[in-house]
């Protein structure tokens, strides 16, 4: 069973209106995709407390680029971030284009 991008903006929304120390998000194979990935960006852009995030083998895109971008360069607790990917339909398929964006971010 999947969360999916759907599902995935309720966590967001959890993750911004609530006041609690989460530390880790761990949300590897669960197809939340770019669009989901969208939803997520803003909630961990803000978040505090959030130090390990895991979106290893969710589909992701260069189309998440930006959103990948915008949350590593707002976001100053993270520090494990796992992207990683392996074949399968859910494999994240970043280009050089993700790479350089998410370089530029840190």
């Amino acid at each position: 069973m999947f969360i999916g991008p759907k599902s995935v903006h309720l966590i967001a929304v959890w993750i911004q209106t609530h006041q609690v120390d989460l530390t880790h998000l761990l949300l590897p194979q669960n197809n939340i995709g770019d669009e989901g990935l969208a939803q997520l960006a803003p909630a961990l852009a803000m978040s505090t407390s959030i130090v390990c995030v895991d979106l290893s083998q969710n589909g992701l895109t260069p189309k998440s680029s930006r959103s990948l971008a915008s949350f590593i360069a707002l976001n100053h607790s993270i520090v494990d971030l796992n992207l990683g990917s392996f074949s399968g339909a859910q494999r994240n398929r970043f280009g050089r284009e993700s790479g350089n964006a998410i370089a530029y971010a840190l």
